[in-house]
């Protein structure tokens, strides 16, 4: 009696038992605990100033700080302070706002 109950058992067992994995794997999907950070986005050489010029322009009234510029664009800071050093200095469009007296920061937005 006892080995044909735990014929019966075991085939439910075994489902239950693969979704209890399932729902551990998917868990810290639906918690958000555990997310892993997506990896940043790569810009090509020269394809960074379209998309900073198209942040800027979408938002004319704002100005921005390098940092704020690369987390809307999912990239690194320090990509968006060298391509400013760079090219946004001698861009038209862009103008460059010193924030501070004798500050070596700048805020950016649109002309």
């Amino acid at each position: 009696m006892q080995l044909e109950f735990q014929e019966k058992i075991k085939p439910l067992e075994d489902e239950l038992s693969a979704i209890l994995k399932k729902l551990e794997l998917n868990l810290p999907k639906l918690d958000g605990t555990a997310a892993a950070k997506p990896g940043f986005s790569k810009f090509g050489r020269g394809q960074l100033g379209t998309p900073i010029k198209e942040l800027l322009r979408s938002n004319p009234d704002s100005a921005f700080k390098p940092k704020e510029i690369a987390d809307a664009l999912n990239t690194k800071s320090t990509i968006v302070s060298l391509w400013m050093n760079k090219y946004g200095m001698a861009d038209e469009e862009i103008e460059r706002i010193p924030s501070g007296s004798g500050s070596k920061r700048f805020v950016y937005t649109i002309r």
